[in-house]
C-alpha cells in the first residue's frame, strides 16, 4: 500500500512552493503570449517589484512600523498599474514596429519601435530608487532584525 501512496505523497509535499512555481509561470507565459515580449524584461520587473516589497517589509520591522493589508494592497495596485502600463507601451511597440511606413513616419516608426524597452527600464529604476530609499539605513535594519530573531527566540 505504501508503494502505491508514495508518489502521490511526493506530489502533495512542499504543495505551496510548488503552487508558487506553477503560477508564476502561467503569468509569465501569459504576458508573452499576450504582449509578445522578452520575458526577461518580465522576471526582472517582478523581481525589482518583490525585492521593493521585501526591503519594505524589513524597514517596517527594523522601524516597529506595523504591517498592514492596506500597505500590501498598495503593492498589488501598483503591480496593476505597471502591468496596464508596460501593456500598452508593449501594445503600441507592437503597433508601431508592424507598420511599413516611409519618409519621416518611417523614422518615427524606427524611433519609436521600441519604447516598450524605455518603459520597462522606467519601471526598474523606480524600483530601483524605492529599494534604495527603503535600504539607507541597512546596518540598522539588520541589527533591528537579529535583535527581533534573538528576543524571539528567548
Amino acid at each position: 500500500m505504501n508503494r502505491i501512496l508514495q508518489p502521490i505523497y511526493g506530489l502533495i509535499d512542499n504543495w505551496g512552493a510548488k503552487l508558487f512555481v506553477a503560477l508564476f509561470t502561467y503569468i509569465i507565459d501569459l504576458f508573452t503570449n499576450i504582449f509578445q515580449t522578452d520575458v526577461e524584461l518580465i522576471v526582472l520587473t517582478i523581481l525589482f517589484v518583490m525585492g521593493d516589497l521585501l526591503l519594505g517589509i524589513i524597514k517596517s520591522l527594523s522601524n516597529n512600523v506595523k504591517i498592514t493589508s492596506r500597505r500590501l494592497r498598495s503593492t498589488i495596485l501598483k503591480s496593476i498599474e505597471y502591468t496596464v502600463f508596460l501593456g500598452g507601451m508593449v501594445g503600441l511597440s507592437n503597433v508601431i514596429g508592424s507598420s511599413n511606413a516611409d519618409g519621416w513616419v518611417g523614422t518615427f516608426v524606427l524611433v519609436f519601435a521600441d519604447i516598450h524597452y524605455i518603459a520597462f527600464i522606467f519601471v526598474m529604476l523606480t524600483e530601483i530608487q524605492s529599494m534604495v530609499e527603503n535600504s539607507r539605513n541597512l546596518d540598522s535594519i539588520w541589527k533591528a532584525i537579529k535583535k527581533r530573531i534573538n528576543k524571539e527566540s528567548k
